[in-house]
């Protein structure tokens, strides 16, 4: 017999159940049946039409980025990419390699200009609006805002899909010293969380993850 799906309240009455139960006996066993709660509760998708379509990432920094960071925007669709190609099912992401090479080497103004041009289904195309990693002098707090968009190519590269300035601070309540972490270890941490981030709107996550953030930071 197919047992019905737990809803929302009664998961977080078996958390708190199972809270209570670590106080008493502890143990792995009830930490992996806490996981599996906590799974069942994800967060759905804002967009699932990437599902088995082959997608191009394309990143497009605002123009004083260009000068400041260069490799900002093609490691930002790069690790967005990556997260599509692990966690969209049958998601098809077009190299960033290729992408990059073809933006670089052609003018364009439209983002399904890239998707017609690289034969992709989809194209999620990023606005990278602000980017930085320090925090005055001594300090890094990344700090970044990102439009993003949605291109069908099927349908004429019409835009289907997006998402307003999102402005994303890590980590959200503290700032890092420069002598605990070299610039490249933040900044590799930091596009990491960025990239998440804006992939996440692709499929389902966890909405607890950002919890975590100042003590993820701790750890290089």
């Amino acid at each position: 017999m197919d047992m019905l799906p737990l809803g929302r309240a009664a998961r977080a009455w078996l958390v708190i159940f199972g809270l209570l139960c670590m106080t008493v006996v502890g143990g792995c066993n009830m930490l992996a049946a806490l996981g599996y709660i906590a799974h069942e509760d994800a967060d759905e998708p804002d967009f699932t039409e990437l599902n088995g379509k082959r997608v191009a990432v394309v990143c497009r920094p605002v123009e004083n980025l260009r000068y400041a960071d260069a490799s900002a925007a093609p490691d930002l669709a790069s690790a967005v990419g990556a997260l599509l190609k692990e966690k969209v099912k049958k998601c098809q992401v077009i190299s960033s390699s290729d992408v990059a090479e073809w933006a670089d080497e052609h003018n364009w103004n439209e983002y399904a200009e890239v998707g017609k041009a690289l034969k992709a289904d989809m194209v999620v195309g990023i606005d990278l609006e602000q980017f930085s990693l320090n925090e005055g002098q001594t300090l890094y707090q990344g700090r970044s805002s990102v439009h993003i968009f949605v291109y069908d190519m099927k349908k004429g590269g019409r835009q289907v899909w997006d998402k307003k300035p999102v402005p994303t601070v890590y980590p959200p309540n503290s700032a890092v010293a420069m002598t605990d972490r070299s610039e490249s270890e933040f900044r590799r941490q930091y596009m990491a969380v960025l990239a998440e981030h804006i992939a996440r709107h692709f499929y389902a996550h966890d909405p607890r993850a950002d919890f975590a953030s100042d003590t993820n930071v701790l750890d290089p």
